[in-house]
């Protein structure tokens, strides 16, 4: 898979959150601020926090499907509600920016050639 899922286990299910480029698109029409509001410890932000979530695990699952996977679960509300304690708040939020991180990250091949003149070049210039 060319895409890099985070498995992460919470309330006993294991959930794939993906941020791709569909995920950031979808994340930029949310309010604005929405990822510094989950931070916050109240009630709306634990909702929005779990839309979030759901969110990128339904990116996470679309790719697993497009690739060929078993089709895993998905977070439902009801279970948030009742049966998430605040560790498992914490695990959530944790994998949404670890989604994020590892979605935005580039990977370059230990076998690529590197140009490190030109990189030098580039970081003094400001070019790319």
């Amino acid at each position: 898979m060319s895409v890099r899922c985070v498995a992460t286990e919470i309330g006993g299910n294991k959930y794939y959150p993906l941020y791709n480029n569909k995920a950031m698109f979808r994340l930029q029409a949310m309010p604005e601020d929405t990822l510094n509001a989950i931070n916050e410890n109240t009630e709306a932000s634990f909702k929005l926090a779990f839309d979030v979530f759901l969110m990128l695990c339904e990116e996470g699952e679309a790719a697993r499907k497009h690739y060929g996977y078993e089709a895993g679960t998905l977070p439902k509300w009801e279970d948030a509600e009742y049966d998430f304690g605040a560790g498992d708040i914490s695990e959530m939020k944790s994998a949404i920016y670890a989604a994020i991180t590892i979605g935005c990250g580039r990977e370059i091949p230990e076998d690529a050639d590197v140009d490190l003149t030109l990189l030098e070049a580039q970081k003094k210039t400001g070019s790319k």
